[in-house]
């Protein structure tokens, strides 16, 4: 029964009675978190123990077109010591995926030449300017890496090809017609894209990135934080492996902080109070 509390205040979705008693008595929980779970289509007590403990499994990131192609540039570049650019974004989700990108091209590659640039908000606005570009073939850059943008660039990736720059995309905005001009475009909203899970943020496409060129998930627990803040800001849904990047992400000591002793909590970390304690400002997020 709900408790009456609840029924006074909150209008609960109809579920199968049969099915909340169920979870009720399978997982020991009360009957509003069953009624949820079965509104919401979670019905079998396997399936809801397996999101509770972040089992979801990481999707093999080969299924992402051009990934393959993404690899292999980025190897060879790593391997011939050329500059890196990476271009993200000014808002949380673009920040983290830069950040994810430079530590972890700078773990795969100890002192490997990587520059990260942010663009002005005020004077650039979205994507990749022409600025951005400049900024790449002045740093003496030969590959750039997009972070939370680029399916919209065809005029500035256009650019970069005159400049004699590959560019490899990867975002996870909707396409607008044609793909523009890259190496590869690592997007799940590709057409005809076979990968699963097409909730990934910017941050999410990064990690997936990272993952084929470690060769399994990666290990520090700073690039976890990274992806699981970014999941978390820019509103995707917590669904699939997004769960798992989140949960295992809010798992690590805050982000930047020293190892210390830390007091046993009542209850683990939730995602909002981390939403509205980490989205403004933006600044205090680039962990580079």
């Amino acid at each position: 029964m709900i408790p009456r509390r609840v029924a006074g205040r909150w209008r609960l979705r109809p579920a199968p009675q049969d099915d909340c008693e169920r979870l009720q008595r399978e997982l020991g929980i009360g009957p509003v978190a069953a009624r949820v779970l079965v509104a919401r289509g979670w019905r079998e007590p396997d399936a809801v123990r397996r999101i509770w403990e972040g089992r979801e499994p990481l999707h093999d990131p080969y299924l992402l077109d051009d990934l393959d192609q993404a690899v292999e540039r980025i190897r060879r570049a790593l391997r011939r010591g050329e500059r890196i650019h990476i271009i993200g974004d000014y808002d949380v989700d673009g920040v983290a995926a830069a950040a994810l990108l430079w530590r972890g091209l700078r773990q795969l590659e100890p002192g490997a030449a990587v520059d990260v640039y942010i663009p002005d908000r005020h004077r650039e606005g979205y994507g990749i300017s022409r600025a951005a570009i400049a900024a790449a073939r002045e740093a003496g850059a030969t590959l750039v890496i997009t972070a939370d943008n680029g399916i919209a660039a065809h005029q500035s990736l256009a650019e970069a090809a005159r400049l004699g720059l590959d560019v490899i995309v990867t975002d996870h905005h909707q396409p607008q017609g044609e793909l523009p001009p890259a190496v590869a475009v690592v997007n799940p909203h590709r057409p005809g894209s076979s990968y699963p899970n097409r909730h990934l943020c910017g941050a999410g496409v990064a990690f997936k990135l990272l993952q084929a060129l470690v060769g399994e998930p990666p290990a520090d627990p700073g690039l976890w934080q990274l992806v699981a803040l970014a999941t978390i800001a820019d509103v995707v849904p917590l669904v699939d492996e997004n769960r798992a990047l989140v949960r295992r992400g809010l798992a690590g000591p805050p982000l930047g902080a020293p190892p210390r002793p830390a007091p046993p909590v009542a209850r683990p970390l939730l995602p909002p109070p981390l939403f509205y304690k980490s989205q403004p400002p933006q600044a205090q997020l680039i962990a580079l």
